[in-house]
C-alpha cells in the first residue's frame, strides 16, 4: 500500500504500483469474473442436482437417510456459502490485477478471503466425511482388517487436520483487523502456510480415498467390463485429485507474486472444483440405482415396488427382493458368508448382494471382507 493513501480516500487509490508500461484502472479493468460466474454457476448446480439424486436414492428407493446423507446436505450449504462469498470478492476485485484495484476493495478481498478459507475448510471436510462414511458401508465389512484400519486411519486423520487448519484461518492475525490493515499494532502467522498445508492435504486425501474403492474391485473376482464399469463409478475421485493439485501449485504461485487479488483468483477456482467434484463423488456410485428405478418406472405404468420386504409380480416377471434373504439380514446369520445380504443399511429389492454377479465356483474361491452390495434391480423370468 502506498505510503501517501493514508491522507487520500482508499476508494481512489490503486493498492499496487503498476509494472512498467501499464496504467491503473479503476473503473473497468480487465477481471476473471465471468470465469467465476461459470465455474460457481455450473458447479453449484451439479452439486445440487446430485445431493437430490442421493437423496432421492436413499429416501425413496432405499428408504433411509442416513449419518452421511445429513453431512452432506450440510456441506452442500457450505458450498452455496463459499461460492456466495467467492462472487462477492470477485466483485471487490478479486481477478484483476492488483494496479487496478483499490486500497478500500483490497482490504476487502483480504477479509473475504479469510473468511473463506474458514469456510472451505468444514465444507469440504464434510464432503470428505460423508464419502468415508459411504466407502465403508459399501466396502468395509465389520471384519477389522487392512481396508478396516486404512478407512479409519484415513477419516480419523481429516478430521483434526481441517479443523487445525481452520482454526489456524480464524487466529491468523491478532487482532484479525491486522489481515486487511498490516499497520495496526499486533502479530500474524502465515497465511500462505495455512494455504499450502490446506492444499497438499487436499491431494494427499484426495488421492487415498481414489485408492481405497480401486484397491477392493480389484481384487473382486469379476469379468474385466464390470471392473472397468465399477472402477469408473467409484473412480470419479480422480476430478477431486485433479482440482486439489491444481489449487496446491496455484497456492505455491500465489506465495511468489505481490499481485495478490490476481493470484488468489485461480486458487478459489480450483477449489470451487474441488468441492464439487468430492460431493459428486458421493452421489454418482447411487446414478446406476437411479437409471434403473426411472427405467423400471417407465417399464410399468404402476411402477416397480420397492417396499421393504415381500416381492412383487408384474408382466410375467418375478423381482427378486429382500425376502429372498431375510433370514440373512445382519445379526442374524454369519457376516462372512458370501451367500448372505450385508445389509447396507436398508433391506429391499432395490439392493443385491454383489455376489449375484458372480459364479458359484467363483464365491467359493473368494476370501471374506471385500464384498458388499451394490444398488441395481434384478428380475428372473418365472419360466
Amino acid at each position: 500500500m502506498q505510503v501517501e493513501a493514508r491522507n487520500s480516500d482508499l476508494n481512489t487509490v490503486p493498492a499496487l504500483e503498476p509494472p512498467p508500461g501499464q496504467t491503473s484502472n479503476l473503473n473497468n479493468p480487465y477481471s476473471l469474473r465471468n470465469y467465476m460466474y461459470a465455474t460457481a454457476g455450473v458447479t453449484v448446480a451439479l452439486s445440487t442436482i446430485a445431493v437430490l439424486l442421493r437423496l432421492f436414492m436413499k429416501a425413496r428407493v432405499l428408504r433411509r437417510v442416513q449419518l452421511e446423507d445429513y453431512i452432506l446436505v450440510l456441506s452442500l450449504i457450505g458450498f452455496y456459502a463459499f461460492t456466495g462469498l467467492m462472487i462477492e470478492a470477485v466483485h471487490l476485485g478479486q481477478g484483476s490485477h492488483q494496479w487496478n484495484v483499490s486500497i478500500a476493495h483490497l482490504q476487502g478481498v483480504v477479509k473475504l478471503a479469510n473468511i473463506i478459507e474458514i469456510i472451505y475448510c468444514p465444507t469440504i471436510l464434510g464432503a470428505k466425511v460423508a464419502m468415508l462414511l459411504q466407502m465403508k458401508r459399501i466396502f468395509v465389512v465389520g471384519r477389522k482388517g487392512v481396508l478396516f484400519w486404512l478407512h479409519e486411519t484415513l477419516l480419523w486423520t481429516n478430521i483434526p487436520c481441517y479443523l487445525a487448519i481452520m482454526l489456524s484461518f480464524i487466529l491468523a492475525c491478532v487482532p484479525r483487523e491486522k489481515l486487511w490493515q498490516p499497520e495496526l499494532p499486533g502479530h500474524c502467522i502465515s497465511s500462505n502456510g495455512s494455504l499450502i498445508a490446506s492444499s497438499a492435504l487436499n491431494v494427499v486425501s484426495d488421492v487415498t480415498m481414489l485408492l481405497l474403492p480401486l484397491m477392493v474391485i480389484i481384487r473382486l473376482q469379476l469379468p474385466p467390463r464390470t471392473k472397468i464399469v465399477l472402477g469408473v463409478v467409484f473412480g470419479t475421485g480422480v476430478l477431486s485429485c485433479i482440482s486439489s493439485t491444481c489449487r496446491l501449485v496455484y497456492g505455491v504461485f500465489l506465495t511468489r507474486t505481490h499481485d495478490f487479488t490476481w493470484g488468489i483468483a485461480p486458487v478459489g477456482l480450483w477449489a470451487i472444483g474441488e468441492i464439487c467434484s468430492v460431493i459428486l463423488s458421493g452421489a454418482i456410485p447411487l446414478l446406476p440405482g437411479f437409471i434403473k428405478f426411472v427405467r423400471g418406472q417407465d417399464a410399468s405404468s404402476t411402477g416397480p415396488s420397492y417396499g421393504n420386504g415381500g416381492s412383487s409380480r408384474r408382466q410375467g416377471h418375478t423381482t427378486h427382493t429382500a425376502s429372498a434373504v431375510q433370514q440373512h439380514v445382519p445379526g442374524q446369520a454369519d457376516k462372512g458368508s458370501y451367500h448372505c445380504y450385508h445389509e447396507m443399511g436398508v433391506m429391499n429389492d432395490a439392493h443385491v448382494s454383489a455376489v449375484s454377479l458372480l459364479k458359484e465356483d467363483q464365491t467359493r474361491e473368494m476370501g471374506p471382507g471385500i464384498v458388499k452390495t451394490v444398488h441395481l434391480q434384478t428380475e428372473y423370468s418365472n419360466a
